[in-house]
C-alpha cells in the first residue's frame, strides 16, 4: 500500500506566537503519526525550517501554487486562513482539510461558499467550532479534534525556585495568561499568606512580596514542575500550556464560561462563578488546605489529559479523518 501525501500550509501571520503553535502542532503530528503517513510543509518565507519535516518556504501566493502543484498532494491541510482554505479548495489538488484553531470573523461573501470549500473541516477550541457556524459550516461537516500536546516530563526543580526567589516550602500558582485580569490576580496575591506565591505571566504591574513576573519564553516544562496549581482565565486559545500542566497533574482554576470539556468541577479543577479576587483567594485556599481534594483533582488532571488532551490522541483522531477522505 503507497504512502499517503499530506501537504500542511502555515499561514503568514503577523502574530508569532500563533505561528510557533502552529508550527508546534504540526512537529507534535509528525512525531506521532503512523508510517503509512507522509508529511511535508509549506511555510512563511522567513521561517525556521523544520529538523525533520520536508519543508518548503514560500512568499506570496504565487509561489505558494506552484510549490503545491509541484509536491501533487493526496491531502492539502490549511490553517487558520480562510484565503489559503479557499485558493486550496480553487486548485483542486488532493482532498482539503482546514483547522480553524481560534474565533474569526469573515465578510458576508466569504460566508457564502464557507460551508463547500473543504472536505473536511477540525475545530481545535469551542469558540473555533463557533466562529465556523457563524460562517455558515454545517455542524454534522465539523470535527472537534483539541490540539494535544506532549506530556511534560519530571525535572529538579532547584535551580528555578533559586532564580526566582521561591522558598522550597511554598504553593505556587501559576497564571500563563494574565494581561486581561492582571489587576484581579495582584488583588488575590494580597489576600494570600506570604507562602503562597503567585507566577503571572508577563505584566507592567508593580511586584509584591508574594509575587514573580516571568517572562512568556520561560521554559514550559520548568514552570509546570514548580507550580502547584493553575489559573487558566482565557477560553480562546490552543490551551497548549494547560494542557501541558494536566499532563503533570496540576489542577486548574477558571470561571463557569470556560469550555466544561477541558475542566470540570471538582473533576481536574475547581470553576468559580466569576473571576474576581474573594473567589480566586477562595479556591485556591481551598487546594492548599484540603490535601485529600488537591490529589483527587491531580488525579483527575492527569486522568483527563491522557483520554482527552495527549498529543496521541490528536494524532489518530486527525489520521481518523484523513483515511475518512480518501475511502
Amino acid at each position: 500500500m503507497s504512502k499517503i501525501n499530506v501537504l500542511h500550509i502555515i499561514p503568514d501571520q503577523n502574530n508569532d506566537v500563533a505561528q510557533q503553535q502552529l508550527f508546534t502542532q504540526l512537529f507534535t503530528l509528525h512525531q506521532n503519526m503512523s508510517t503509512d503517513f507522509v508529511l511535508q510543509a509549506l511555510i512563511p518565507a522567513g521561517s525556521q525550517p523544520f529538523k525533520d519535516i520536508p519543508s518548503t518556504t514560500y512568499a506570496g501566493l504565487p509561489e505558494l501554487k506552484r510549490a503545491i502543484k509541484q509536491a501533487a498532494p493526496d491531502i492539502v491541510h490549511t490553517h487558520a486562513s480562510h484565503e489559503l482554505r479557499l485558493m486550496a479548495h480553487k486548485l483542486g489538488i488532493g482532498k482539503t482539510v482546514h483547522t480553524q484553531h481560534s474565533a474569526v470573523s469573515v465578510g458576508f461573501f466569504a460566508k457564502l461558499g464557507s460551508a463547500n470549500i473543504s472536505n473536511a473541516l477540525i475545530a481545535s477550541t469551542r469558540e473555533a467550532r463557533e466562529s465556523l457556524l457563524q460562517m455558515g459550516t454545517p455542524l454534522q461537516k465539523i470535527r472537534m479534534v483539541y490540539n494535544g500536546v506532549a506530556a511534560v516530563e519530571k525535572q529538579d526543580g532547584d535551580a528555578f525556585r533559586k532564580r526566582y526567589d521561591i522558598p522550597s516550602d511554598a504553593f505556587v500558582v501559576t497564571c500563563f495568561a494574565s494581561s486581561k485580569n492582571s489587576d484581579i490576580l495582584f488583588d488575590t496575591a494580597k489576600e494570600l499568606p506570604y507562602n503562597v506565591i503567585m507566577l503571572i505571566a508577563d505584566t507592567n504591574q508593580p511586584t509584591l512580596q508574594n509575587v514573580r513576573i516571568f517572562d512568556n519564553a520561560e521554559n514550559i516544562s520548568e514552570l509546570i514542575n514548580n507550580t502547584n496549581v493553575q489559573i487558566y482565565l482565557l477560553s480562546d486559545d490552543a490551551h497548549a500550556k494547560l494542557f501541558a500542566g494536566m499532563s503533570a497533574g496540576k489542577p486548574t482554576i477558571t470561571t463557569k464560561d470556560f469550555d466544561p470539556y477541558i475542566i470540570e468541577d471538582n473533576t481536574n479543577g475547581l470553576v468559580i462563578p466569576s473571576i474576581g479576587a474573594e473567589e480566586l483567594d477562595d479556591a485556591i485556599t481551598r487546594l492548599k488546605e484540603d490535601p485529600p481534594l488537591y490529589e483527587k483533582l491531580s488525579a483527575g488532571a492527569a486522568r483527563c489529559y491522557k483520554e482527552r488532551f495527549s498529543a496521541q490522541r490528536m494524532t489518530r483522531d486527525i489520521e481518523k479523518i484523513y483515511r475518512s477522505l480518501l475511502k
